[in-house]
């Protein structure tokens, strides 16, 4: 797109941006895009020696053997 106007194609996510470009040349605009992001108790994991987890599933084995022991989960909402 060579038109993007006032609209900065830097703005957009990386991966949004790469998959809408071809060999560097940005073809279309998302009209939505978002990023999500996981924010943890890093004290918990120290504590029980664990380490933090770099795979989502990994999160949720450990999230379910925490429940176990303490009776409460690390975060509110796991899928």
């Amino acid at each position: 797109m060579d038109q993007l106007g006032e609209y900065d194609g830097d703005d957009l996510l990386k991966p949004i941006r790469e998959g809408l470009s071809n060999n560097g040349k940005l073809y279309a605009v998302p009209f939505y895009g978002e990023s999500s992001m996981l924010y943890y108790r890093k004290d918990l994991f120290d504590r029980d020696g664990e380490a933090i987890p770099k795979v989502h599933r990994h999160y949720l084995t450990q999230n379910e053997s925490h429940e176990q022991r303490y009776q409460h989960r690390l975060s509110n909402q796991v899928e």
